[in-house]
């Protein structure tokens, strides 16, 4: 690629933005990397087509395009919103320990090797003069999740 090429691609507002998103697990979720490396180029072929982003409704608006580009994955399959027994928290216990409650599961991908049982939560965090600067993201998680 010429610098003529190159600086007209980086200045291109169609260009693939691909390049701005970087996806990061954790060891114990490296077989979901590639499902969330596609979901994230389908979150933006759909705002390039609709001039809307997914995100901006709710939390099921947001899985459905994660489960859609598992199913246009090779071997991966995806079921939504399905009952099944989950671990209540019990204070006094391990969550090891914990007895099993009825529940729903927001989101399962699977494919040959592994199965991820996905349970989402989508909030949204106020900017500027309502803005808590005393909580992050990670508070957010803590309280949601506290085991």
């Amino acid at each position: 690629m010429t610098k003529k090429q190159t600086k007209a691609k980086a200045t291109d507002s169609s260009a693939d933005r691909s390049d701005l998103i970087e996806v990061r697990t954790a060891r114990s979720l490296r077989g979901i990397r590639k499902l969330l490396e596609k979901w994230t180029t389908t979150v933006q072929d759909f705002h390039t087509s609709t001039k809307d982003c997914c995100w901006w409704y709710n939390e099921r608006a947001s899985l459905s395009t994660l489960a859609g580009e598992a199913w246009r994955l090779e071997g991966w399959t995806a079921l939504e919103e399905f009952a099944t027994e989950k671990r209540g928290v019990v204070p006094e216990d391990p969550v090891e320990k914990s007895r099993p409650v009825r529940g729903r599961c927001d989101l399962y991908v699977a494919h040959p090797s592994k199965g991820f049982a996905i349970e989402a939560k989508q909030a949204w965090r106020n900017t500027g003069a309502r803005a808590r600067t005393d909580r992050t993201p990670k508070t957010g998680v803590r309280v949601l999740f506290p085991d």
